[in-house]
């Protein structure tokens, strides 16, 4: 009989809404709940547990109507204005089963270098709110829309339920102007009031080129924590939450193994109940060579590290250096995935990277080196004690000449019940760049 009830209420919702026809549209009767108005049917997702991991909680949601949300998704600003994950973001922030969309404006207007004072604070955009509503369209929000200014440039959005209230808040993580002298700039958290605002605070004590982080339970007290890497000039970040107040702390983490770390994920990754820390970046270091100038001849010797935590820090851990990339040229780590792909229960690392710029000549123009070029997949398999690199017995297709991979996501995403890891291209808009694998007896395959 719950058979028939579904199936009724998949062609009722068929009925409603006989402009979705594409696979993606699909209803998943697991995560949606159907509720019947006066006059559409409305798909319902699930609250999500605020509780949980940014990593968990990051998901990449394109609606099909992106050109409704004006100048966050449609590049109106022009540029890469609408970067997914980097300073916009699709999530459910007033738990009424709608997605909304928060984002603001990272302004690459122009690519000059600035004298040795320059922070660009000044280019700061108003941070906009659309509210979900019915049928997946949206509206803007008039008690949070421009009402807190934005970063200069947002690198990641950290999601979780910081204050312990229910609702989601918002860690918006930043480097900040993109070029000469780095000057970086400080993070920025919206904190949910419980009530539909939010209260934004600025971490203006602590600025520094912040290109990673993650938020968990680093000290296993029951809220979450962030972590902010640097790149290694000794002010990555541990935001320990104290009652709903996120202290930043220097000393809760080892700064000599940031060194060139720029991106970063929480993941208990021994499954020991504590949670690890999985940074990566530049996998090489300047210099390191007497014999050669100090852009010659530099060796792969700063791979990612996993720093397992103990439940209280990340100072004197075990750490477990990582193997750099088997592809030559492709030394940027831009992202990592946990995932068990030959279901031994071990999960498989996942790292995406980009083209470096190691050994070329400083004077090159940057549009005209490897720099942030191509894409490559890397993926480690754990043997023994150490992760080694087992890329080509996972993943049929692992390198491309499509844009660098921000972020990925693994999930059903069509419902057809097998599972696909993509990257945050818009699907929509840049089918050019949007890339997909199915995972097919352990194994990813590109589509």
């Amino acid at each position: 009989m719950k058979k028939y009830i579904y199936l009724i209420l998949l062609l009722m919702v068929i009925s409603c809404n006989k402009e979705k026809t594409s696979d993606s549209n699909l209803i998943n009767f697991e995560d949606t709940v159907l509720e019947n108005t006066s006059d559409c049917f409305i798909e319902k997702k699930e609250i999500p547990d605020w509780q949980n991991t940014s990593y968990e909680l990051f998901d990449i949601y394109y609606p099909e109507n992106y050109q409704d949300l004006g100048a966050l998704l449609n590049n109106q600003w022009g540029g890469e204005s609408g970067e997914y994950g980097l300073n916009v973001i699709s999530v459910d922030y007033n738990n009424d089963g709608y997605l909304d969309i928060i984002g603001s404006y990272n302004d690459y207007s122009n690519f000059i270098d600035y004298p040795s004072d320059y922070y660009g604070y000044e280019r700061k955009q108003l941070i906009r709110f659309y509210k979900g509503s019915c049928g997946g369209s949206f509206e803007v929000d008039n008690i949070n829309d421009s009402a807190f200014l934005g970063l200069v440039h947002g690198r990641k959005i950290l999601l979780g339920d910081y204050n312990n209230d229910g609702f989601v808040d918002l860690f918006l993580l930043g480097h900040g102007y993109d070029k000469q002298p780095f000057n970086g700039e400080f993070n920025k958290v919206l904190m949910s009031d419980g009530n539909g605002s939010f209260n934004g605070i600025d971490y203006q004590s602590f600025e520094s080129f912040y290109h990673g982080g993650a938020s968990g339970d680093i000290d296993n007290d029951g809220d979450l924590d962030i972590v902010a890497v640097d790149g290694g000039r000794g002010k990555s970040l541990i935001f320990q939450n104290n009652n709903g107040q996120l202290q930043p702390n220097e000393t809760l983490i080892d700064q000599n193994l940031m060194n060139q770390m720029y991106n970063a994920e929480l993941f208990d990754i021994n499954d020991d109940g504590f949670i690890d820390l999985i940074v990566g970046g530049h996998d090489w270091s300047w210099g390191q060579n007497p014999d050669c100038q100090w852009w010659e001849c530099n060796t792969y010797d700063n791979a990612p590290i996993i720093i397992y935590g103990d439940g209280v820090d990340f100072i004197d851990n075990e750490f477990l250096r990582l193997p750099a990339s088997g592809i030559d040229k492709q030394g940027i780590v831009t992202n990592f995935e946990f995932f068990d792909l030959n279901n031994d229960g071990q999960v498989e690392i996942i790292i995406t990277r980009t083209g470096d710029n190691m050994n070329e000549e400083p004077t090159s123009n940057w549009d005209q080196t490897n720099f942030y070029k191509n894409w490559s997949i890397q993926i480690l398999e754990l043997v023994g004690k150490n992760y080694l690199d087992a890329t080509s017995n996972f993943i049929d297709i692992y390198s491309g000449s499509e844009l660098w991979i921000r972020f990925t996501k693994i999930k059903d995403i069509d419902n057809d019940g097998v599972l696909e890891m993509y990257n945050t291209s818009n699907p929509y808009n840049d089918q050019n760049n949007y890339l997909e694998w199915k995972i097919i007896g352990g194994r990813l395959i590109k589509q």
